[in-house]
Order: structure tokens, then sequence, then C-alpha cells
């Protein structure tokens, strides 16, 4: 049992879920999701291509367009969540369906040139399906800075509260196992419905952490600090061992 496993330990909770439906823009926080094997269904699910572009990264992101993360996206059906529409929210509060030509056409003038929406199967990660982020990391980041920093800056899907709070504890889980619920606490690491995460690798950022995520406006000393003090990398890549229910609150295993 993961309870009674001398190898397994409670180190956090998990303290918010976030899925961002539509690539650099903002997303919405769930009380509960389902984990499946590629991660939070939908998440980067759609992306807005730059026209004419045939780099190994055509997308539209806040490198270019930094007001982008002003820009909110939600699904309307999370019980149909690959077939429900994206609802966009504009910084102005007007809310439109994200496929919708007046959308594209205010971001085309703001970013002077012709995009695409594409829905691609797998969505469209920077690195990796799933990403994670302990609080602790966030608060002395935000203390070195001497600002408060939104944890949606860093659009982290699993946002874990450690139990001691300890500021960049999660680097020292790399290559091991989360397991999440109080159902991890039966079987060999938990049942068929118990979410396994592998935490993969340190989590290299770039410029989009300068952005606030209701402002849009940059603070360099973000990423400088990141990239003197943690070796340009916060928070974690990670990857899906076993599909299953994540919810704030949740214990969280460490194996």
């Amino acid at each position: 049992m993961v309870g009674q496993n001398a190898g397994a330990r409670i180190v956090a909770t998990v303290a918010a879920l976030y899925r961002f439906p539509v690539k650099s823009m903002g997303g919405e926080s769930l009380e509960r999701v389902p984990l499946a094997w590629q991660g939070l269904d939908v998440d980067r699910g759609f992306v807005f291509v730059k026209g004419g572009n045939i780099s190994r990264f055509p997308w539209l992101t806040a490198r270019d367009l930094p007001d982008l993360v002003r820009y909110s996206a939600r699904l309307t059906d999370h019980l149909n969540t690959r077939k429900s529409p994206v609802l966009v929210r504009t910084p102005s509060g007007e809310e439109l369906r994200g496929e919708s030509d007046a959308r594209r056409e205010s971001l085309e003038r703001q970013y002077d040139g012709p995009l695409t929406l594409l829905h691609p199967g797998r969505g469209a990660p920077d690195a990796a399906m799933l990403s994670v982020i302990g609080t602790g990391s966030v608060r002395a980041l935000s203390e070195r800075v001497g600002q408060n920093l939104d944890i949606r800056r860093f659009r982290q899907n699993i946002v874990l509260e450690p139990v001691d709070g300890t500021p960049y504890v999660e680097e020292e889980w790399v290559g091991r196992l989360l397991v999440f619920g109080s159902g991890g606490q039966g079987g060999d690491g938990g049942g068929d419905d118990v979410a396994r995460v592998r935490l993969n690798r340190r989590d290299h950022r770039c410029m989009i952490v300068n952005l606030d995520p209701d402002l849009g406006g940059q603070n360099p000393a973000v990423l400088r600090e990141i990239a003197t003090s943690r070796e340009n990398c916060l928070g974690l890549y990670a990857s899906v061992e076993a599909p299953g229910l994540l919810q704030v609150g949740d214990p969280v295993y460490l194996l």
C-alpha cells in the first residue's frame, strides 16, 4: 500500500488545477478534472498558426503578441471536452467562440498578419503534455523579485502546496512518481482510477513569465532572476503513468 510503503509519503496537496484551451491565452481554473494519458483534455488544444510560416514552430504565442495572455479561453462542456466549444473572453470582457471570424480578425490586426485557428489532435505543447509547480517556489521567486507574482503567469497545469512550504522542493523529485488522492493509500501505488504522474525534468522558461496575466505588462526581472538563480528553470515537465481524477485539496504521495 502507498500509505504503508516505506518509500512513500505525503509531500503536498493539490492547490490548483489549470487548463489552457488556446495556446498562450489565459485558461480556466478547475476544481476537479480527469487526467488522461495525454494530460488534460484540450490543454493547448487550439492554437493560432501564423500564415506563411513553415518553420518548426509556426504558432502564434505571447512572444509575438504579448497581449495574448490577457485573453482567456474556457470550455463550455466539461463532460464532453473533446467536442466542447471554446469561448474566448477579450481584455474588454467580450466573449466569442474561439473560431469566430471576429476573433481571428481582431488578432490579425494586432499581429499584423494572417492567422488560422488550428485544432491539432494532440494539442500544441512546447515541450511536454503536463506541467507541475510548487507554491513555495513562486513565493520565493516573488520575494527575490520584489513583486507578488500570480502563479498563473507560469502557466502550469498542476499547482502543489508542499507540506512544509519549501521552495523548489519539487526539483528534488525529478525522476520520481506522484500519486494523487486518498485512493492512493490502497493497492500497489493506487487503483485503476488513481492518477499517477512521472516528474521528468525541469521546465526551461521563456519571456512569457515576464507577462502579467491580467495587465499584460512586462517585468523582465522575473525571467532574469530565474536565469540567474535557477539556471533558467522553474517548475517541472511531467508525463502520465496512469490516468485518474485530479482534485483540488487531494493529498499527493511521492514514490
